[in-house]
């Protein structure tokens, strides 16, 4: 029973689940656990879901688009990073296309994770 299950996993099904019901139109994506799980490291439970609720759709992170249907707006800002990369980092840039390496390759994880799938833990 998902109610009564002890551990962090059972924690962050918790917490994932209810995220689901209190925002139907997200409901959950993959990404999603990689924040609460760091959230849950470091908060109770229920912090760890209000604190969900807040990077979802609060400032400074609105991060709820980039989950959305489509996820048109993680594309959105995916296409302004290349941009930047293209006008600023020129010769990274041209080292990308040359070894046919799409920012989505790399960044759309960092992106919806919050780089918490890279996060060091430790400090």
């Amino acid at each position: 029973d998902l109610t009564v299950a002890k551990g962090g996993q059972a924690s962050l099904r918790r917490v994932l689940r209810a995220y689901s019901i209190y925002d139907v139109d997200v409901g959950y994506c993959q990404g999603m656990n990689f924040i609460a799980a760091m959230f849950i490291t470091y908060v109770s439970e229920e912090e760890a879901f209000w604190l969900l609720v807040a990077i979802m759709k609060d400032s400074p992170c609105r991060m709820r688009g980039l989950f959305g249907e489509g996820m048109s707006e993680a594309h959105q800002v995916l296409f302004v990073a290349q941009k930047l990369i293209t006008q600023f980092l020129p010769r990274l840039s041209r080292h990308f296309a040359a070894e046919n390496v799409d920012i989505t390759m790399f960044a759309t994880q960092w992106l919806l994770t919050m780089y918490s799938s890279h996060f060091p833990f430790d400090i």
